[in-house]
């Protein structure tokens, strides 16, 4: 069962953290948008607190984007999320091609950890929005509707980079295809070539050729010997 601190005990247990809403919001001063006021100083609060673990700026701002994106989305505050919220924001999103697999494992990712910010009882935010408004948030993001990292590659499949075992196969049909071309033709057979494909067509191509010497054709001197 969730235990919703109150602010004398908040004042007494991680209250200092970067973060707190102590360190946040004025107790004494009341805004005209509460639910508004109460949202910017989260984002204001879980800020601090990613700059207090040395996050770089990129990461920190798109994080906050993704989340103020999210409550667009959703027509309300953290205070007021379901988990069906979570399914349906990237369920439209994915439906109109806006984001890949891998990317939405991240986001969801980050939208976890803005939860838990803002459930975690040491920064006062939930006790608080349960004294403001009579709801608190909770976390929203959970195993059964949120991207598991189930596959190596994420991407498009297009793009997926070879595996070395990939390129060996690529390597060895290559130097099969030069022996074959460089052997005498039987007669009345036409020379079969190479196809002229590039390697550097290949996606990703990141990796050396590391066979054998003996399996690849040996370069002919353009000096010829001594007698």
């Amino acid at each position: 069962m969730l235990h919703l601190m109150q602010p004398s005990e908040v004042a007494l247990s991680g209250a200092s953290l970067p973060g707190a809403i102590r360190l946040v919001r004025a107790a004494n001063v009341a805004a005209l948008d509460p639910e508004a006021a109460m949202f910017t100083a989260m984002l204001t609060g879980w800020e601090q607190q990613q700059r207090s673990r040395l996050l770089t700026k990129k990461t920190i701002t798109d994080r906050l984007s993704l989340v103020r994106r999210f409550v667009e989305f959703a027509g309300t505050y953290p205070w007021d999320w379901t988990p069906e919220d979570v399914e349906a924001y990237f369920s439209a999103r994915l439906s109109r091609g806006e984001l890949v697999w891998s990317t939405v494992r991240g986001q969801q990712g980050d939208l976890e950890l803005f939860c838990a910010f803002i459930t975690d009882s040491r920064y006062g935010w939930a006790a608080a929005c349960s004294e403001e408004f009579g709801r608190f948030p909770v976390q929203v993001c959970h195993d059964w509707n949120t991207a598991a990292h189930v596959v190596e590659y994420e991407g498009r499949p297009g793009r997926r980079a070879l595996t070395f075992e990939e390129l060996q196969t690529f390597f060895d049909a290559a130097d099969d295809r030069v022996e074959e071309t460089r052997r005498p033709a039987a007669a009345g057979r036409p020379r079969r070539h190479a196809p002229a494909q590039p390697a550097a067509n290949l996606p990703n191509w990141t990796l050396a050729r590391t066979a054998a010497p003996s399996r690849r054709p040996h370069a002919r001197s353009a000096t010829p010997p001594h007698p």
